[in-house]
């Protein structure tokens, strides 16, 4: 009979145990959306194996707790077996820095000393965008829209606030640098990460979206859409590359980074609007360095420049 190990938990099952616990720990008072798997009836130690009806999700220290017995079956169980939704949800991630390099959908964001920085703008107000708080560091704020009209999630001020009616899956790591968030299957509305990289790293990301950038180009003019010069492609690398290393560097020499790879942005009266090679079907591989706004998504006000 082949090992069981541990860390290898299908996938399916880790989404079954979320679902059940609403997508935050299900302590009373807790809700963090950090979750872990604690094996309970019979514990790891005893019966070796992933069995989801003695599985609990749980937060890192209500996880802790639990390996050290404060808690009995019966006081698991019940809380495995109560009625839990997304609408309690809320996580702090630890995201304050003086200053942030934003990519969003293989675009650039970057505006120095600002009170606020909207990166997303729709005609309905900023989408996303970075916050000072009192101590001068800049913190996350968005709102995205669920595709039913009516629900979304929220994050103020590095605060994420869950409120879907309906979604299939919500994930936030241990060591709250990633979210992820799909209305459906293959339906990810938001996926989102904070790293800090390096000046090679970087380099590297922008040659990667530009890759990108250009395949999708090609492929809107192969449709018949839009002709893109892509001259500029070498100066938004340069700007951003320029811009980061002045005013973001942290004292190891790294550039913190806030990743949106990913979002799918739901607009009153139009199809949902889908972020990932490019933020439009004409911004592909663009900056907007020192802009006020960053890009407009509907219309509404937003420029860009290089």
């Amino acid at each position: 009979m082949a090992k069981v190990h541990r860390a290898h938990l299908r996938a399916d099952i880790k989404r079954q145990l979320r679902r059940e616990v609403g997508y935050g720990c299900p302590f009373p008072g807790c809700r963090k959306p950090f979750l872990t798997y604690h094996h309970f009836d019979p514990p790891w130690g005893v019966g070796r194996r992933h069995d989801p009806n003695g599985m609990i999700a749980i937060c890192l220290e209500h996880h802790a707790q639990a390996d050290r017995g404060v808690y009995s079956i019966q006081d698991l169980r019940a809380l495995k077996q109560g009625i839990h939704s997304a609408d309690g949800v809320k996580g702090h991630f630890p995201w304050t820095k003086r200053e942030f390099l934003v990519r969003v959908g293989g675009c650039y964001v970057g505006r120095s000393g600002a009170q606020a920085t909207i990166v997303l703008n729709s005609s309905q107000g900023a989408v996303v965008q970075l916050r000072r708080n009192q101590e001068g560091l800049l913190a996350l704020s968005f709102c995205l829209a669920a595709p039913d009209g009516e629900s979304e999630v929220v994050m103020e001020d590095n605060v994420l606030l869950g409120d879907p009616a309906e979604i299939h899956d919500l994930v936030a790591d241990t060591g709250a640098t990633q979210l992820r968030i799909w209305w459906a299957k293959k339906s990810v509305g938001l996926q989102l990460k904070f790293a800090r990289v390096s000046h090679q790293e970087l380099e590297l990301m922008l040659e990667r979206d530009r890759a990108r950038g250009m395949k999708a180009w090609t492929k809107c003019r192969n449709a018949g859409g839009f002709e893109i010069d892509c001259d500029g492609d070498d100066v938004v690398s340069s700007t951003v590359l320029a811009w980061a290393t002045k005013n973001c560097l942290d004292d190891e020499g790294r550039i913190p980074l806030v990743d949106i790879d990913q979002a799918r942005v739901c607009l009153p009266g139009r199809p949902p609007l889908v972020i990932r090679d490019g933020v439009s079907p004409v911004l592909r591989f663009s900056a907007a360095i020192e802009c006020g706004v960053g890009f407009a998504l509907d219309g509404g006000v937003g420029g860009f420049s290089i």
